[in-house]
């Protein structure tokens, strides 16, 4: 009774990493904290193991049309409209949303950033001004000075920055004010949250699950998507500020 427990143990062992993946995700950089709590409790429960790549929107875009191989996409809504059917039609489901939220480094002086008039003072008053250069989130930001009308007056101080080190700049002092998505505000250390921008000029980023057309492991990729909006990856999701 005993070999044959042990046998039937084994048995379940190798079907389990028979059926194991590799599940390559292309994630953008403001997910970043979520997918590296996610990733291993997916992989707890499925036996997958997720290999994660962080990029902008516009680096993801170039990767796939170059014809880079993966099997999930995590990214603005919107890319997937450029990429059509590099991305197949489903599974396919919205997993968070989040606006533009401004910081500090650690100790500094917070201005006011209450109101629209508030947050365009305190802009021009910044020597410089850290945002994704490459990404949604920076055009987000670039929209938001034209709509307070200080387009001009801030290009001397715009810092255009790797999705990566557009908080950083500000830790290490290379910019006086960060604008980026919140989620990836909370996820640094060495800044303090000033907040969310005001509503009155809010923008916020949707941000998509979806299966490559051409996934190596389709399955695989299919149970991350399922995953992501399971209840517990739900409650990681929206404590990262999501």
């Amino acid at each position: 009774m005993k070999a044959l427990v042990c046998g039937l143990a084994l048995i379940t062992v190798q079907s389990v990493a028979a059926q194991a993946a590799e599940v390559k995700v292309f994630s953008g950089g403001g997910f970043r904290s979520v997918v590296t709590e996610l990733a291993p409790m997916f992989e707890r429960a499925t036996g997958h193991k997720v290999i994660a790549i962080f990029d902008s929107n516009d680096g993801f875009e170039r990767r796939i049309k170059q014809g880079e191989s993966f099997d999930v996409l995590l990214i603005g809504t919107p890319t997937f409209v450029v990429l059509g059917d590099k991305i197949a039609p489903a599974p396919r489901v919205v997993v968070g949303r989040a606006g533009l939220g401004v910081a500090v480094r650690s100790g500094a002086a917070r201005p006011d950033i209450s109101s629209a008039d508030a947050l365009k003072r305190a802009l021009l008053a910044a020597n410089s001004v850290s945002f994704v250069g490459d990404g949604l989130s920076g055009v987000l930001f670039r929209t938001l000075i034209e709509r307070l009308g200080i387009a001009e007056p801030m290009k001397p101080k715009l810092k255009p920055t790797e999705t990566a080190n557009v908080v950083k700049a500000v830790a290490n002092g290379e910019a006086d004010l960060a604008v980026h998505v919140m989620p990836g505000i909370l996820a640094e250390r060495g800044v303090d949250v000033i907040g969310p921008v005001p509503a009155e000029v809010q923008s916020y980023i949707d941000l998509t699950a979806g299966l490559s057309a051409a996934a190596p492991e389709p399955d695989a990729g299919k149970a991350l998507i399922t995953f992501l909006r399971s209840d517990a990856a739900v409650s990681v999701i929206r404590a990262k500020g999501w």
